[in-house]
């Protein structure tokens, strides 16, 4: 029949209008699925057709890091890998009916998921979210996911550093009985006992072993099923052997455990590395006992001694204060390296004590002793002396501001409302039926391939004891989306628009060295180009385990990896590449801040196909971070302190060893080299493994400024007081007095001897005011009179130019000439005990110069040695 010119003219127009609609794409098999599989789906319903039967959650755990333990609030944070596989009844289909789909990845808020929760859990860890589950036609539901895990455990802190902490994780069902959500283990509890692959192992903790126990617990009438790991022994109570009750504090009820037999749960410790704290704790306190030994060999009228022990206590109170950050602070028990330090300490004030009483009664008389009062002591002597040592640290905060500038790009000659209208109408055309769940491909079995691209812009933290770096970097990431995709002329020349993240597809990939999440700006949008790829550009913190040698601090060199994957889809779903060649990427230091501390040597890329059970594949980008530290900070703070010290401590041996100067000298250089190491304490890294060499360094000069310390005290020892000791051996005069300095090249002996000689009159004014010379001469002039012979009175009279009378001495002659005797011997006893003191002064001069060779040599090829090594490594 012939139409009408107006319904010709209609029809005409309405076929055109459909030639200017675009043609949406067909639904996909994989979008079928999802659709068929969620229709009517009720999340909150447990998955089975008979409401009773019993659901089995099948869990798996694996200890990735232990991050903190702290005893003052008795938590242990650690860092897993966990997951739990269950059935759903309600997501079954037959393969054949779509297109061989056996497997299929959900949006984990779409299905319904077991309240599987950790009993001890206090507090929220920082977990990255894990937007999908993998869903198998019969049903079968893989939920794996990352979790840091605060928990409650009771820390026993007595025998730090030497400790062993045994802490369990409950996993439990909160609201679903044993009738409804069973408990099982995935492995074996041996393979999960023994597995520690992924554990990292350098740093504080060790871990042992994760053993595992399955239990039931009654309570409020009802069963529930639990599954712990690292749980203590559990003794039986009760006669029968078959059930026992405890309080709970945290549920505030009382809880009764049924036991079909012995249950034996295996203690599985963390151990703790103690070899930091041995280096910076004990080995310290142990120099400082041991000097205050040494000085007991100081005389106690030297007037040293006093200083000595007084320096020695002010040290050791430094050092107190220092290292109460270190040790662990709990509220139960005092640690036995507490006590430890508290004994030494009252140990150096008895010490002083003593030696204050001993000068005391030394330089008083009795009588003087009973008239003084305790009061008058006290106010006179010590009197209310007081000295406050303040720790002050000055941290350095840099505050990181980025402003992400964004362009903004016209889209056409359009302008206004109309340009408006034309976004809104693509972004309705393309949130059309778009299910932002399902991945973006028409046929499933097409790999979505995700480019990936990584700058870094700035090292934020470096923390060495925790094995943990903390990086900002600039990640890029895109992909084609297939479901985006139109045409740009049917949308005013629309080439690309940004759309909201939450609305479209993102892959699921992370880092897998991740232990923390980072503070990351929110980048809500993703740019996407009218072919369908689809640009995710986004700054991130990223805080990932590494592990970092410092042996060389601070010319050390570090390498940390950053490894991205999809955690859940296998290399059939998800694969990775890079969008710059490796050559661009190892290069690009463009955005980096290089004005911090660490500076950017290059980025090593690196891509690999793995396979945990040799049944899924999975593909993975590995970035290496290749960071240098910058020493010149650290040259100028420690090392050349450290080095100002040791010149001053072998200028201190040109002090004469008899002047009673180089003692206060040397251990004024020991105090201030102990409040440096204080100091400097917070900037050194800590590390459980290694010291660092620079740590080596500070321990064997402090060592070294020991032993010049002891050679200095007992140089004075020799040298002082000689008139009390016995002459000198002859073996001791022909090795040190005749053989030493022909060997060791002293060729200044008979000077040494002529200065001695010239300072006879002040060596005989010293004696003289001495009270051992009158102990070494005085006990031989009582009798001097009594024993003196005619011949002797004779010789007198002549030395005295008069001539011998044969007549009776008169009494008053004879009293003065016995005087003169007296006086006479009184000298020559006097010259031997000069003399005596002379060779012994001569033995101290010259073993005191062998020792500073000795000495001098030891620090010089040290310094060389490490000079050597830190230029290698500096070079390298």
């Amino acid at each position: 029949f012939p139409l009408c010119p107006v319904a010709n003219l209609a029809f005409t127009s309405l076929a055109r209008l459909a030639e200017c609609v675009p043609e949406k794409p067909k639904r996909s098999a994989l979008n079928q699925l999802t659709r068929t599989l969620l229709r009517r789906y009720d999340c909150g319903v447990r998955p089975v057709h008979n409401w009773t039967s019993l659901t089995t959650v099948y869990i798996d755990f694996i200890l990735l890091s232990v991050l903190d333990v702290d005893g003052n609030t008795q938590s242990i944070t650690t860092s897993i890998w966990y997951r739990q596989v269950w059935t759903d009844e309600f997501l079954v289909w037959d393969p054949e009916e779509f297109d061989g789909i056996n497997e299929i990845s959900l949006s984990s808020d779409a299905i319904w998921i077991p309240d599987i929760i950790v009993s001890e859990s206090v507090d929220e860890g920082k977990s990255p979210p894990i937007p999908y589950v993998y869903v198998n036609s019969s049903g079968s539901v893989k939920n794996y996911r990352p979790m840091q895990v605060v928990l409650a455990c009771s820390l026993e802190m007595y025998a730090f550093p030497f400790d062993k902490q045994n802490c369990s994780l409950t996993f439990r069902s909160w609201l679903h009985s044993v009738k409804e959500i069973d408990l099982a283990l995935w492995r074996s509890a041996e393979a999960i006992a023994n597995d520690k692959r992924e554990f990292m192992n350098d740093g504080e903790w060790e871990l042992l072993s994760i053993p595992s126990r399955y239990w039931q617990i009654h309570q409020d009438n009802t069963d529930y099923a639990h599954i712990q790991f690292n749980l203590r022994h559990i003794k039986k109570g009760g006669s029968d052997g078959k059930c026992f009750c405890f309080f709970s504090s945290s549920e505030k009820m009382l809880i009764l455990i049924r036991l079909e037999e012995d249950l034996f749960e295996a203690k599985v410790l963390i151990r703790r590395r103690p070899l930091l704290y041995v280096v910076g704790l004990l080995i310290p306190s142990i120099f400082l006992m041991l000097v205050d030994v040494i000085s007991f060999q100081l005389p106690l009228n030297s007037g040293t001694r006093i200083a000595f022990k007084i320096s020695i206590l002010l040290g050791y109170t430094v050092f107190r204060v220092n290292m109460t950050d270190e040790l662990p602070a709990t509220a139960v028990r005092t640690p036995l390296i507490g006590v430890f330090f508290a004994v030494c300490m009252a140990l150096l004030m008895l010490s002083l004590i003593k030696s204050i009483l001993v000068v005391k009664l030394l330089h008083h008389s009795e009588k003087e002793v009973r008239q003084m009062s305790v009061s008058a002591c006290l106010l006179d002597r010590y009197g209310s002396a007081g000295q406050d040592f303040t720790e002050s640290a000055l941290t350095s905060i840099k505050t990181l501001d980025f402003i992400n500038p964004s362009g903004v790009k016209k889209l056409g000659s359009n302008t206004g409302r109309f340009a408006n209208a034309t976004l809104v109408r693509l972004s309705e055309f393309l949130s059309a039926g778009y299910k932002k769940g399902v991945r973006p491909v028409k046929d499933w079995r097409t790999s979505t391939i995700v480019a990936i691209d990584l700058m870094v812009y700035s090292i934020l933290n470096v923390d060495e004891k925790n094995q943990v770096l903390t990086t900002y970097v600039w990640y890029r990431q895109s992909w084609t989306d297939e479901f985006l995709v139109w045409n740009p002329e049917d949308f005013d020349e629309v080439k690309q628009v940004s759309i909201p993240t939450a609305n479209v597809w993102v892959p699921d990939i992370l880092i897998n060295e991740f232990v923390d999440v980072g503070k990351s700006p929110d980048i809500p949008y993703v740019y996407v180009t009218h072919d369908g790829l689809v640009r995710n550009y986004k700054p991130i913190q990223v805080v990932t385990a590494c592990t970092l040698n410092i042996y060389n601090f601070p010319f050390d060199v570090q390498k940390c990896s950053l490894t991205f994957q999809s955690w859940l889809h296998t290399i059939d779903d998800i694969n990775i590449t890079l969008m710059r060649s490796p050559e661009e990427l190892r290069e690009d230091k463009s955005v980096f801040m290089n004005q911090g501390e660490w500076e950017l040597l290059h980025i090593l890329s690196n891509y690999k196909i793995f396979s945990v059970d040799n049944d899924d594949y999975y593909a993975e980008m590995k970035f290496h971070v290749v960071i240098r530290r910058r020493p010149l900070f650290y040259t100028v703070n420690l090392l050349l302190p450290s080095i100002f010290l040791m010149v001053m401590d072998i200028v201190g041996f040109y002090l004469p060893p008899d002047s009673g100067e180089r003692v206060s000298f040397k251990i004024t250089l020991l105090l201030g080299y102990s409040v440096f190491l204080i100091i400097v304490s917070d900037t050194l890294p800590a590390t459980a493994i290694g010291t660092p060499l620079i740590g080596v360094y500070f321990v064997v000069c402090m060592a070294l400024l020991v032993i010049s310390l002891t050679e200095t005290v007992l140089i004075v020892r020799l040298v002082h007081k000689q008139d009390l000791q016995p002459p000198v051996p002859h073996w001791v005069k022909y090795l040190v007095l005749e053989r030493a300095p022909v060997l060791f090249c002293i060729h200044k002996k008979h000077r040494l001897c002529s200065r001695l000689s010239s300072q006879a009159p002040d060596l005989e004014h010293y004696k003289d005011n001495n009270y051992g010379t009158a102990q070494c001469t005085l006990h031989h002039t009582c009798e001097i009179g009594r024993r003196i012979s005619q011949h002797d009175r004779e010789g007198v009279l002549l030395g005295l130019g008069l001539p011998p009378s044969r007549d009776p001495t008169p009494p008053v002659m004879d009293n003065i000439l016995q005087e003169v005797t007296a006086i006479r011997h009184f000298l020559e006893k006097r010259d031997r005990c000069r003399e005596v003191a002379k060779e012994w002064l001569q033995v101290g001069y010259v073993l005191d110069v062998l020792l500073f060779r000795v000495y001098l040599v030891a620090v010089v090829a040290y310094s060389i040695t490490l000079g050597t090594l830190w230029s290698v490594w500096q070079v390298a």
